[in-house]
């Protein structure tokens, strides 16, 4: 017999895991007041009540995840209880990888009105009694076949929340031991990023002086240096100062995108200098860049304004 169950459960819709990390807590939704404890079809016809529909099969997902939570399941197995684990799934993907965010023994059960703080949903909640991981996303394909879709331990996750195929605490101190040695995936810190590339190169292609760089005389988009190698922008630059290769990236930096300007500078023919411009770096790209006295890094933010 397990001392534990172990849990599954996605971190909200919306994502809500900046939440749960803040707050200690993990949650669910669907938010019709403190009836948790009401009977299964007099809280599933209150979900339709709230929700305006006659779909019985979505609103009986919505009282099961809460009921869950809860602890108020009308099977005893599928009833959360103080000292029982989660396995928390982050819902949104990072970089398309579907990553797993923590692990936690949970402790009691809250009903809070107000919802997640900074939300106003979630009002089920389950607070956290201890981080067993909480040290960034861990790849799911980076963890043993096991663990993988299709495995003994498969960590997949369609639905909101579910028991996991875990059966002894072995399992999860295998888990455990995996999420530790792996390398957490470094997560950007702007708030959106832009589809393409292409968008940045037109909008500097002409206001090329954004980038604040001296001596630039003219700039071309899309310079084919050799049959493989085509650079985002050439700029030729008066007084003798050599050509600036510019390489424009989304999202985060990486050293795969130093080491392709790189490339570019070496295929040119003649001296060059580059520069890398993305919306964050991350900090093995600073390191390395430190030792090449050719290149250069910016990073750029996107603002948006409303106006009437």
């Amino acid at each position: 017999m397990m001392d534990n169950t172990f849990w599954l459960i996605k971190s909200g819709n919306p994502d809500h895991w900046p939440e749960w990390d803040d707050q200690e807590v993990i949650s669910v939704g669907w938010d019709v007041g403190d009836y948790a404890d009401e009977p299964w079809d007099k809280f599933r016809q209150r979900i339709k009540d709230k929700f305006d529909t006659n779909d019985t099969v979505w609103a009986g997902n919505a009282t099961g995840a809460i009921k869950m939570v809860a602890g108020t399941h009308r099977s005893s197995n599928k009833q959360m209880a103080a000292g029982d684990i989660a396995i928390i799934i982050g819902t949104d993907h990072v970089f398309g990888h579907s990553v797993i965010r923590g692990v936690a023994k949970l402790g009691e059960y809250e009903f809070r009105e107000e919802g997640l703080t900074g939300t106003g949903f979630h009002q089920y909640q389950r607070n956290i009694g201890e981080w067993l991981y909480n040290n960034g996303p861990i790849p799911k394909t980076k963890l043993a076949d096991r663990f993988n879709q299709g495995g003994d331990d498969s960590l997949h996750l369609a639905s909101t929340i579910k028991r996991s195929k875990f059966q002894d605490r072995k399992t999860l101190d295998t888990l455990l031991s995996q999420l530790e040695k792996i390398d957490p995936i470094e997560e950007p810190e702007y708030g959106f990023e832009l589809e393409d590339e292409q968008t940045l190169s037109w909008y500097l292609e002409e206001n090329i002086d954004r980038l604040n760089e001296p001596h630039i005389d003219e700039v071309s988009r899309e310079v084919q240096l050799t049959k493989k190698s085509r650079v985002d922008l050439f700029c030729t630059r008066a007084d003798g100062h050599p050509p600036l290769l510019v390489e424009l990236k989304k999202g985060l930096g990486t050293t795969d995108h130093l080491d392709q300007l790189r490339r570019y500078l070496n295929a040119y023919d003649g001296h060059a200098e580059g520069l890398l411009i993305v919306q964050q770096f991350k900090n093995d790209v600073t390191a390395k860049v430190a030792a090449q006295d050719d290149v250069r890094l910016k990073e750029f933010e996107i603002e948006l304004t409303l106006t009437d």
